[in-house]
């Protein structure tokens, strides 16, 4: 079908928990904003596709209604942690990288604000 989507994690790929997955994917710092209507439009297929990939059964009737209301709970959750990660990462940048170590600073100290 032309309008399917494939959604392909390479960067994240792990056992990282989904609501962190989908936290990062979507946290937003300016100039790009939060897209409500993006969000749920995304939870809404990552539930459908999950669902279909289980297959067929009764019980997966229930599931989706739990991963409708929990999935954007784990992301609201995570959401400190990813920009906590984010910091970090920068951080230890700038020792990698001590000739910049004042453009990862702040963008470290951007992403605990």
């Amino acid at each position: 079908n032309a309008c399917d989507v494939s959604f392909l994690d390479f960067e994240l790929s792990g056992l990282a928990y989904r609501g962190f997955d989908i936290a990062k994917l979507f946290r937003a710092i300016e100039p790009i904003p939060f897209n409500q209507n993006n969000y749920n439009a995304f939870l809404a297929a990552y539930t459908d596709e999950t669902i279909r990939l289980m297959g067929s059964s009764p019980s997966l009737s229930t599931l989706r209604d739990e991963m409708k209301s929990c999935l954007p709970l784990e992301a609201q959750i995570m959401l400190p942690l990813t920009w906590l990660e984010a910091a970090i990462f920068f951080l230890c940048s700038s020792s990698v990288d001590p000739l910049n170590s004042e453009k990862w600073n702040e963008m470290a100290s951007k992403r605990l604000e």
